[in-house]
């Protein structure tokens, strides 16, 4: 690697750690480009030759921070039932989002509705997930634990793994990580139930 490519990694190393630590002290409004390249001892247009927006700013701090965990849960989650599939898969995430809740919840409020650019590597990025959610849910079927449609059920199975995160992130009354994984196995068994053909 020469000098030239180390010092734009080290640049860039720093712009996202400072928009990580912005976003989770201030949330997504109150940060500004500009904050994150003051903190970065940057021009706020050598932010955006980085990112291209606030937005692209978050998703790879999210990319940063946590697909090192969704790739070690995928791993991990082959074999047993499904259900224990399904939580292997999605409690690690519910555990980094516990350890770092402030930035938690500017990712779980603002992701959904990025655009752009950003939107269109986060849409990639679940899909994937959604895909690895609905291999699983073909394995049981094929292992005859489970009828499900693999797509929709996957996509609704997603929806309440992300209605666990919004109870786990409350500000004024969180659910602890354990009653939160709790409460997600009882919704993933309610979901198989219903969803068999």
């Amino acid at each position: 690697m020469s000098l030239r490519q180390s010092q734009k990694d080290i640049k860039r190393q720093r712009i996202f750690e400072a928009a990580r630590e912005r976003f989770e002290r201030d949330g997504f409004d109150a940060t500004t480009i500009r904050a994150i390249a003051n903190d970065a001892g940057v021009a706020a247009g050598t932010v955006l030759l980085y990112a291209n927006s606030k937005q692209a700013l978050l998703q790879e701090v999210w990319r940063a921070e946590m697909m090192a965990v969704v790739e070690e849960a995928v791993i991990n989650t082959h074999g047993g039932s499904l259900n224990e599939a399904l939580l292997s898969l999605f409690s690690p995430l519910l555990r980094a989002y516990s350890a770092r809740p402030n930035l938690a919840r500017v990712v779980v409020k603002e992701l959904p509705w990025l655009d752009g650019p950003a939107s269109e590597s986060h849409r990639e990025d679940l899909h994937r997930f959604l895909e690895v959610i609905a291999l699983e849910i073909r394995s049981a079927n094929q292992r005859g634990e489970s009828t499900a449609e693999p797509t929709s059920t996957a996509d609704l199975l997603f929806t309440v793994y992300y209605g666990a995160c919004w109870k786990l992130l409350k500000p004024d009354a969180p659910f602890s990580l354990e009653a939160t994984i709790e409460w997600l196995a009882a919704q993933i068994a309610i979901v198989l139930r219903g969803s068999q053909r």
